[in-house]
């Protein structure tokens, strides 16, 4: 059976314009391969995908948000992640912040079997990796939410 899920993720951007990523796998089976992501998860009941969003990003990396812009880009994605089918629909917030050291204190029994670390991403990294990143066209929405001019803002 398939698991509708609603989901809030920001694309978190330092002052070098360095992407904050997550280093992830499925759980079952153990083993999994490994895939980079931005900072989020799945809106809990009575929460909108802003609340969702920045709840996540304090959960996954440390990080307290005060506001975030966006939505930036919004995705509809179907995938098998801890013996569960989800169709998950996203919308993606942004947040310029000062560079820092991404914190596990908060991460959740299901997130310390998954998480593995948190590192910060250049375009040029990115769109050079062979590592798997999702969403997998974060290079051309962070290219063009930057070209429009318009800046995220500070946390």
């Amino acid at each position: 059976m398939t698991t509708p899920r609603e989901a809030g993720r920001v694309i978190v951007s330092d002052e070098q314009q360095r992407i904050l990523l997550l280093r992830g796998s499925d759980p079952e089976p153990p083993g999994s391969p490994t895939w980079w992501f931005t900072p989020g998860g799945g809106c809990e009941a009575g929460e909108t995908h802003v609340q969702a969003a920045m709840r996540e990003v304090r959960e996954e990396t440390g990080l307290v948000l005060e506001h975030v812009d966006g939505p930036v880009f919004e995705q509809v994605q179907s995938f098998r992640f801890a013996g569960r089918d989800l169709v998950q629909h996203e919308l993606f917030f942004t947040a310029t912040v000062p560079a820092f050291v991404s914190s596990n204190a908060g991460w959740t029994p299901l997130e310390k079997r998954t998480l593995s670390e948190a590192a910060w991403w250049s375009v040029h990294e990115m769109r050079a990796t062979d590592e798997t990143i999702y969403p997998t066209n974060i290079v051309d929405i962070v290219e063009r939410f930057r070209a429009s001019g318009s800046h995220p803002p500070s946390a």
